[in-house]
């Protein structure tokens, strides 16, 4: 458990002093869920739609439960009456991956009175054949610009689990690696080149930087190494959590954090944690002779995102003890 007692101010911004107990419980607020889908063009302007999942702060707890990931949920309320004026999180799932595949989080974040933001990557969903092309590295990151524009936000915290971490680090200024874009015939990078023309080719150097974006929370990122040096151009502060079964010590994470890590940047490895341990799959799907149990892990994964989106949305200085390493979270949570 993540205990902590700590004063600061409530999203609400009531002055009222509020006692935390723990970061990694449930907040007071009741959550709602809705969705919708937007039409959108990509950079190419080629026709997109892109699918939204809202989890957000509500009072109103008078509906039916909400239904995803086959189960009804009876703690959240299907297109419940929503609180105004919610900070926006957003967050962006991996290769095949779907909206609610990170629900645990989303569900703690909107408890704590955020709005969070789940976009569907069209052509990258689980139900696709899992091929990878050129347009699936591109238009991501287009995603989250459309949905920023519909939202109509001027900044977010961006959190993303796998090949959502990758969109996540492009949309913080990460240039691409030149040799990598040559697309040599000898080294066709994850499907990158499998499409690639001039014009795509062009995006990719121009980069896809939204300055809308003031902090991310990459979760087990993959294909991070398309950037190279190129990482270090990241602009903006930097939670990256990794699972050390997933990725283990003098592997790609370590390189990674080496290559962008600033003064403000965190690292957390979760211990025993594997890829699917920031999902809602946790101990299923990981090849690990040992896992995290779920819900230690998702504890962890809910306290530490929270302090992060409470400092860079609240600018709540309450949350600096947390990031800087001064409070005991749990003997499985340990930082680079």
């Amino acid at each position: 458990m993540l205990l902590l007692a700590l004063a600061c101010t409530a999203p609400e911004d009531t002055g009222e002093p509020l006692d935390l107990m723990t970061l990694g419980q449930r907040g007071e607020q009741a959550v709602g869920y809705r969705t919708e889908e937007l039409q959108t063009l990509d950079a190419l302007g080629q026709e997109r739609p892109v699918k939204l999942a809202h989890w957000y702060p509500s009072s109103d707890t008078s509906g039916s439960d909400a239904e995803y990931l086959g189960f009804k949920r009876e703690d959240v309320w299907l297109d419940a009456a929503e609180v105004e004026g919610a900070p926006v999180v957003l967050f962006s799932h991996g290769h095949q991956g779907f909206l609610e595949a990170s629900g645990f989080l989303m569900v703690h974040l909107a408890s704590w009175g955020f709005h969070v933001v789940a976009m569907e990557h069209t052509g990258d969903t689980t139900f696709d054949d899992g091929d990878r092309d050129t347009e699936i590295y591109y238009q991501r990151m287009g995603d989250v610009s459309a949905t920023l524009d519909h939202l109509g936000v001027s900044e977010t915290v961006a959190t993303g689990h796998s090949f959502g971490g990758y969109t996540l680090f492009a949309l913080a200024g990460a240039g691409f690696d030149p040799a990598v874009l040559a697309c040599p015939e000898d080294d066709p990078r994850h499907g990158l080149c499998d499409t690639m023309t001039e014009d795509k080719r062009a995006l990719f150097e121009a980069g896809f930087r939204d300055e809308r974006v003031k902090a991310i929370v990459p979760m087990a990122a993959g294909d991070a190494d398309l950037f190279g040096a190129g990482v270090a151009e990241v602009e903006v502060p930097v939670l990256m959590m990794t699972g050390d079964c997933d990725h283990p010590p003098g592997g790609f994470a370590d390189d990674l954090w080496a290559g962008f890590q600033g003064p403000e940047d965190v690292g957390l490895v979760i211990a025993d944690g594997g890829h699917q341990s920031f999902t809602n799959f946790s101990g299923l799907l990981d090849d690990c002779e040992v896992l995290i149990e779920p819900e230690e892990g998702w504890t962890i994964i809910q306290g530490w995102t929270l302090a992060w989106v409470r400092y860079h949305l609240l600018d709540d200085e309450a949350m600096l003890p947390v990031l800087e390493g001064e409070v005991v979270w749990s003997e499985a949570a340990s930082l680079r």
